[in-house]
């Protein structure tokens, strides 16, 4: 029988002279009518089947085996072998015209296994093996050893086995397992699921919609194009989504995710996570542990915590939402936050964003754009930054600041500071002893319930004390700007307040309770708050003020003078005393001028004007007969008399004190959550020096090769069969 020419008709090449020695069998089964089965003793044999069902065991030594046509059975035997279930050219691609189902065996040594067309089941064995399903739904086996297992077209289940596999799904929908080792896996195009086993993993989808799994081990996943799903389970996780709506989970473990493009779900789980919005609407979850959150681009919603789930009635049945403190960019886009539980760090960015601190102490800042912020339970710390936005407190003693534009403030319960920065802003302290600070603009100012400190600051400003409530306490209201033409509307409200007037026309009305006016402060912002420090104070320009509400019938109201002011005018109005101050010495109105320059009990001297009628004060009885002439005129004002002494005490004067401005400090901050794109490697196995040179083993590169070329991110590369899973992946920018 002639060999050689069996030989060069397959292979298009002489047969060697060493495959022609003793112990080297060569068997076409074409020649063998009625023969099916056939087992090689010994050396390198060659046995070709034919279109029915073979059996052919290799043996020892290096065989090269095929099946042909039929469902065959083919064992490779020891050493290093090359089987194909089908008929196979070696020059044009494809399989032959007959396809079997075939079973293919590698056993020991590093052996190519290749099922062509048909579904076949291939288990490399031992050693390290190349393992080609070809097309059809095969099921391949690595088996012991670093293993190079291609699937091909069909719906392929693939094991990697043990040891460091490489793994390729290509087209339709596969399945693969890693087992233990750092395995490598590419899905190619179709809905592919893989697990990755017990060492550190790198899996990549591709095209389709994909699951991965990593399980135990610092795994690495890529999406790719479709709408993938990643569990990252135990160990420190890298997962990069890719285009499509994906689902992410890092699960135990300190994992990081990135959403890519298309409206993602991200969940952290238990662990220190990083979790990347990136593109599109996305759902970020932390879950347990402290968190670093970027929502990028996007309409996204954010938990800092585990996200609630409501029953059917809409009652909360998952009430663990994890502690910890979290940082959670929203980024560009309206985006919605929760910060939930602890001490969270959060910055809605760019956008008209929604942001919920929840309970701790937490640092908000809004960003751009028009932002709706709650504070929640705890101490809040809380800066709208640009735009008009609304902020509320919540409980706990929150620090608020309106920034730029117009904002509206709400402390609500709790001893709160409220700065609207500036706009014309709108500021109302609620409950708890709050101190207000309107910033520039024109400004509403509110201070609520409990005993309150409000300073309108630069801008016509209006401030009330406590708009009426009952139990509205104790209020201080301070009108001082830094511009003559002002004009602030100062509303005392009930119980005993204090009202200072400022720069301009101001108009101050005490309300219910003996109510303090305070004349001629001009307050520096930029003092350092002592109160011992007369460089705390300074003396305000003169202007007009109108006082309003005397009510001598309930309580006695007292009008208090900065010392080194002086009253210039003294009128009625209407119902209203106007009293007009300047600089001592001055006299630009041509009345008596009165110098205020000590403290204690002074003497006004000034006239006042009712009906043509001129009146002097200065420290009379009220009960005297000049003075009686003006009684009904002035029912609305009262002086301060001593009954004991008989004498007069004109307008009652304190002593200097310092009136500290509300200071609302917001410190900025900045989230980065810096992390490093995980670097996939290139999964490879030598190719001559697995096989050697002999004619069999280039046989079995030639096949190699020959896969290499029609199967995507599979290639030669210096000698090397290569998997790169990247060739349709997504990298995140």
């Amino acid at each position: 029988m002639n060999w050689n020419a069996i030989y060069n008709n397959l292979f298009s090449a002489p047969l060697p002279a060493s495959q022609t020695s003793p112990g080297s069998d060569n068997v076409d089964f074409d020649d063998f009518p009625g023969v099916n089965k056939a087992k090689m003793l010994g050396g390198d044999d060659f046995a070709d089947g034919n279109d029915g069902r073979n059996v052919i065991y290799g043996n020892a030594g290096r065989d090269y085996l095929r099946g042909d046509g039929g469902d065959d059975v083919l064992h490779g035997g020891g050493d290093d072998d090359a089987i194909i279930g089908d008929s196979y050219s070696m020059n044009e691609p494809g399989g032959g015209e007959e396809a079997g189902d075939d079973l293919i065996e590698g056993s020991k040594g590093d052996d190519i296994l290749a099922g062509q067309d048909g579904d076949d089941t291939i288990n490399g064995g031992n050693d390290r093996d190349i393992v080609l399903g070809g097309n059809g739904d095969d099921e391949l086996v690595g088996g012991m050893g670093n293993d190079f297992v291609v699937g091909g077209d069909g719906r392929d289940w693939m094991n990697g086995g043990y040891n460091d596999d490489c793994m390729a799904g290509q087209a339709g929908n596969d399945r693969m397992q890693g087992l233990s080792g750092e395995d490598t896996m590419s899905g190619g195009s179709g809905r592919d699921t893989m697990y990755g086993g017990s060492q550190d993993d790198q899996m990549a989808g591709n095209s389709g919609d994909d699951h991965m799994n990593g399980q135990t081990g610092h795994d690495s996943m890529w999406g790719g194009a479709g709408d993938d799903v990643m569990r990252g389970w135990t160990g420190y996780d890298k997962m990069l989504g890719g285009d499509g709506e994906d689902a992410m989970a890092g699960d135990i473990g300190h994992d990081t995710l990135w959403g890519g493009d298309g409206q993602d779900y991200l969940e952290g789980g238990s662990g220190d996570d990083t979790l990347l919005g990136e593109d599109d609407n996305d759902i970020i979850e932390g879950n347990d542990n402290a968190d670093c959150i970027e929502g990028g681009d996007g309409r996204d919603i954010i938990y800092g915590d585990n996200r609630p789930v409501l029953d059917r009635e809409g009652n909360v049945i998952n009430k663990a939402l994890g502690e910890a403190s979290d940082s959670i960019d929203g980024g560009t886009g309206n985006d919605t936050i929760y910060g939930q539980e602890d001490d969270d760090l959060i910055e809605g960015g760019d956008g008209e964003d929604d942001i919920y601190g929840g309970d701790g102490d937490d640092s908000i800042q809004g960003g751009r754009d028009d932002d709706y912020i709650e504070g929640n339970d705890g101490a809040d710390t809380v800066n709208g930054n640009q735009g008009d936005d609304e902020i509320y407190g919540g409980r706990g003693e929150d620090v608020l600041a309106g920034g730029r534009n117009d904002d509206s403030l709400y402390g609500e319960a709790g001893d709160d500071c409220l700065s609207g920065d500036n706009g014309n802003d709108s500021l109302e302290g609620n409950a708890g002893n709050d101190s207000l600070n309107g910033g520039s603009g024109r400004d509403y100012l509110d201070g609520g319930l409990g005993d309150d400190v409000l300073y309108g600051a630069e801008g016509n400003d209006y401030v009330y004390g406590d708009q009426g409530q009952t139990g509205g306490g104790n209020d201080t209201l301070i009108g001082a700007g830094d511009g003559p033409n002002e004009i602030d509307y100062l509303f005392g409200g009930k119980d005993n307040d204090c009202l200072v007037s400022g720069v301009g026309t101001d108009i101050m009305e005490g309300g219910a309770d003996a109510d303090v006016f305070v004349f001629g402060y001009d307050l520096d912002v930029n003092g350092d708050g002592d109160c011992d420090d007369e460089e705390d104070t300074t003396i305000l320009d003169h202007g007009e003020d109108v006082i309003t509400d005397f009510r001598p019938e309930t309580n006695q109201d007292a009008i208090q003078l900065h010392s080194g002011l002086e009253i210039a005018k003294v009128e009625i109005v209407g119902d209203d005393l106007v009293i007009t101050t300047a600089f001592a010495g001055s006299d630009s109105d041509g009345d008596d001028d009165h110098n205020d320059g000590d403290n204690g009990s002074d003497d006004l001297t000034g006239t006042i004007t009712i009906e043509d009628a001129v009146f002097t004060i200065s420290g009379l009885d009220p009960t005297d007969p000049d003075f009686n002439g003006s009684s009904d005129a002035l029912e609305r004002f009262v002086l301060d008399y001593d009954p004991e002494t008989g004498e007069g005490k004109g307008f009652v004067f304190f002593d200097d004190k310092c009136v500290t401005l509300p200071e609302c400090e917001t410190t900025p901050f900045e989230i980065d959550c810096e992390v490093e794109e995980p670097e996939y490697d290139v999964c490879y196995t030598p190719l001559e020096g697995m096989f050697g040179d002999t004619t069999i083993n280039i046989t079995a590169l030639r096949m190699a090769e020959r896969f290499a070329d029609q199967e995507e991110g599979v290639s030669i590369v210096q000698g090397q069969l290569c998997l790169d899973i990247n060739y349709d992946m997504f990298t995140s920018a």
